[in-house]
């Protein structure tokens, strides 16, 4: 049973934003003392491990603003159940194989997860009072701040006693758990663009080079050098894409990425 528009419980609302972010998080954060187990256990070098991290987060920073628009056409909480369960998806793909380029891919499908965010924000903000929207919204950039700050505390000790497997597992029973709350707890309405909404593709595009570049830089800066000319050429193209990302946005009609909402504090602080 799903809840009606009429019956929306705050708490627990707010507890299945919560739990989906920090699923997001621990997505994020648990891998990074883990790529060493990773290296090992699929005989890859460091490198070719380090993209265990990298293609997560460039999967996630791209996808977070398509995820979001998705909710506008489809509606806010079919869309954030169904990144829950990619994500969930992708986490037993990644504990299951034993090669690292299927294992890229689970982590590029658990990059769904990082929808989590603005879809939660619109939740929080249409469904609960002024009074209580606040510190749900506060809350919600806590649980960004648990998965940076204990993630990588857990997936070290995970991976310690363990093995690096568990920590996909870890995150996928968060996932599919915090998606039968939504399912439970979300009321199901219209979506807010009654279907009608168009996808930025072009800032998608400038997006993914404006968040791989630099991560590419990064992963390989060990091999090439940190001054070498392809290092910080990348650097470069992060930052010049960065600036014409921010220009688009601002301009385009409907934007992957609304700027009136990464200038609220709650947002941009996470």
């Amino acid at each position: 049973m799903s809840a009606s528009a009429k019956d929306v419980r705050p708490a627990a609302l707010i507890a299945a934003m919560a739990l989906g972010g920090t699923a997001y998080g621990f997505a994020a954060t648990m891998v990074i003392p883990a790529v060493p187990a990773i290296q090992r256990s699929l005989d890859v070098s460091p490198t070719a491990a380090g993209w265990a991290l990298s293609a997560y987060l460039i999967a996630a920073s791209v996808l977070t603003g398509i995820v979001g628009r998705l909710g506008d056409v489809f509606g806010r909480r079919r869309v954030l159940v169904g990144a829950l369960v990619a994500a969930a998806l992708g986490s037993a793909v990644c504990a299951a194989t034993d090669l690292l380029p299927v294992l890229l891919v689970g982590r590029v499908i658990q990059g769904a997860g990082g929808g989590v965010y603005p879809l939660a924000y619109a939740i929080l903000r249409e469904r609960l009072e002024p009074g209580r929207r606040e510190s749900a919204l506060g809350l919600m950039a806590a649980t960004m701040g648990l998965g940076g700050g204990f993630g990588p505390v857990l997936g070290g000790l995970v991976s310690d006693h363990a093995s690096y497997r568990w920590i996909f597992v870890v995150v996928g029973v968060m996932a599919l758990a915090a998606a039968a709350l939504v399912v439970r707890v979300v009321p199901l309405v219209a979506p807010p663009a009654g279907g009608r909404a168009r996808i930025d593709v072009l800032g998608a595009v400038v997006l993914a080079v404006t968040v791989s570049a630099p991560l590419i830089a990064v992963s390989q800066a060990n091999r090439w050098g940190w001054a070498a000319p392809s290092t910080l050429a990348l650097f470069a193209v992060g930052a010049a894409m960065l600036a014409v990302f921010v220009a688009l946005e601002r301009r385009v009609a409907e934007p992957l990425v609304s700027m009136r909402t990464m200038a609220l504090p709650v947002v941009r602080w996470t």
